[in-house]
């Protein structure tokens, strides 16, 4: 029986190229960034629109490294690990309501999310505190019904957790490399410095119409 359960009707996925030194000041110390090649590790950057949650509709933003997951016997294996260095929404209610026990590292002001879409593209603008944050630009691809799995690390003052969620609905994926991510500099990006992230996507993804469930949750 899942945990939670949040309907979607967009959201936009990109993992994008940074520094290893700079992504291991990110995430606790006991997870460790994977490396696309030596020296260069992964910025995964996803934002949704939820319609249906257990706290109402919200839009999300979610800036996470990947990490190595945490293989437990007879767990399904995640298609990556991912662990979240600030995670932002556009109400304050889920900020409120979110599980103790997963102690994710909210921003504590409201999002302003702008999705567009046209000519095989799909745009976000990111905006925190009146703040431009980021904007990142997609393009699609042919769109299948898809089910993916992700274990997710929250850590905090009095210890951690790991998620396992699962995103099904229609994805358009690719490795094509012609999205493009802007990152501006603000105190959500907790020192990273944004000069140094590769503006071509490793991956992007643009979903639709789909449900994601937080389907597990064990301590660390």
């Amino acid at each position: 029986m899942s945990l939670a359960r949040f309907r979607y009707s967009r959201g936009l996925t990109g993992t994008f190229e940074l520094p290893t030194e700079a992504a291991k000041r990110l995430v606790h110390p006991s997870l460790e960034p994977v490396e696309v090649h030596h020296g260069t590790s992964v910025l995964a950057v996803s934002v949704f629109d939820f319609d249906e949650s257990p706290f109402g509709p919200y839009g999300e933003l979610v800036l996470a490294v990947v990490v190595a997951p945490f293989v437990r016997p007879g767990q399904a294996m995640p298609q990556a690990g991912l662990y979240p260095y600030a995670v932002g929404t556009t109400s304050a209610l889920i900020r409120q309501m979110v599980l103790p026990q997963w102690p994710l590292p909210y921003w504590q002001e409201d999002l302003q999310l702008d999705f567009k879409a046209g000519d095989g593209r799909r745009q976000v603008s990111v905006v925190a505190g009146g703040v431009p944050l980021l904007d990142m630009t997609l393009y699609e691809h042919e769109w299948s019904e898809e089910s993916q799995l992700h274990q997710v690390f929250a850590i905090g003052p009095s210890g951690g957790s790991a998620a396992l969620l699962t995103t099904h609905g229609s994805y358009s994926d690719h490795e094509d490399g012609r999205g493009e991510l802007r990152l501006h500099p603000h105190p959500i990006q907790k020192g990273l410095d944004v000069a140094t992230v590769e503006g071509l996507p490793l991956r992007e993804a643009c979903l639709a119409d789909g449900v994601r469930t937080i389907d597990s949750l064990a301590s660390l």
